[in-house]
């Protein structure tokens, strides 16, 4: 079974009460806790061997499992009052000095994001390191961004740079785009948005599927390449691009009209963030997104469109692969 079966699994049993907003299938749960308050909830678990190597130093691995939520509240637009919960489960063998370098990491992004500590849980005896970080925060309701709000004729646009991801050490470094989502939201009418974990064109199918199943062009020279990118061959440049994930970047889509504003914004002559339009919304084909070039109107076709998990007997989780 994959991932995104057993969320879909999920979505069509729900369990929710008077106080949800939105439930799973989204980067983050929403509650109200008044007309003009919202509260998001995320959380993400990282496991050793699969989201990071045995041999990644502690304070990074604490450093990434904060900053994938915090990625994840991005996404819905930003948060305020953002507080989180850390549940560990040690191996056996795991260094004295261990625990201490994984909290390290994980306060200091804490602190440069003003996000409170408020407790969790640890535990030892398992053979790889698990650590689970989950995060709530408030948001205005008229800030909120879905994955489920794109619409025919919308412009697709991204914050930063894609691809290199793993080789380069940003999937363990970035900077969430908590201050981008916040930027962007106060000053312009998004109509969908998710953070890229799983790769551009997974997470941008997230949104077509949300979006009552939309397709999509994507222009080739309009994909901003990593400046880390060694590779020569444009095709394997643009796959890594489009397909490795682990970037953490804004997705996001804008009506015409709202997008001529952005592209005539201060906002998007920031160097210090940069923003690119790559694509654009059409009407769905097919149950299956379609997802074209828009220079010749072909089929995107790579080996993979990005990361899935895989459970039960017949699949193995996938691993980290050093490149």
């Amino acid at each position: 079974m994959s991932e995104f079966s057993y969320i879909n699994f999920i979505r069509r049993s729900p369990v929710s009460n008077k106080a949800t907003i939105l439930g799973p299938g989204d980067d983050a749960g929403v509650v109200k806790i008044s007309s003009g308050t919202y509260v998001l909830l995320a959380a993400d678990t990282l496991v050793e061997g699969v989201h990071f190597y045995s041999d990644t130093p502690l304070d990074l691995v604490g450093r990434k499992a904060l900053a994938v939520n915090l990625s994840d509240l991005a996404a819905m637009g930003g948060a305020e009052n953002i507080s989180a919960l850390v549940c560990v489960s040690f191996p056996q063998n795991i260094s004295g000095e261990g625990p201490d370098l994984l909290y390290q990491g994980l306060s200091d992004l804490a602190r440069l994001f003003d996000v409170a500590i408020i407790g969790g849980d640890t535990t030892s005896g398992s053979q790889e390191l698990v650590i689970s970080v989950s995060v709530s925060g408030t948001i205005d309701p008229k800030y909120l961004v879905k994955r489920s709000g794109a619409q025919m004729g919308d412009h697709i646009w991204v914050t930063g740079y894609l691809g290199n991801s793993l080789a380069s050490e940003k999937h363990l470094r970035f900077l969430p785009r908590l201050p981008e989502a916040a930027a962007l939201t106060r000053e312009f009418k998004l109509s969908a948005m998710i953070d890229i974990s799983d790769g551009l064109l997974n997470d941008l199918q997230h949104i077509l599927r949300e979006s009552g199943g939309l397709s999509a062009t994507l222009s080739r020279e309009a994909i901003p390449l990593s400046p880390s990118m060694v590779s020569g061959d444009l095709e394997k440049s643009l796959e890594q691009a489009c397909c490795d994930g682990e970037d953490f970047e804004l997705l996001f889509t804008l009506s015409p009209s709202e997008s001529a504003r952005l592209e005539a914004s201060s906002l998007a002559k920031n160097p210090q963030m940069p923003l690119t339009r790559i694509g654009e919304i059409h009407p769905g084909h097919s149950y299956e997104p379609r997802l074209c070039w828009l220079e010749n109107a072909q089929v995107i076709k790579f080996e993979n469109y990005g990361y899935e998990h895989r459970f039960g007997h017949q699949n193995a989780n996938k691993s980290l692969k050093r490149t």
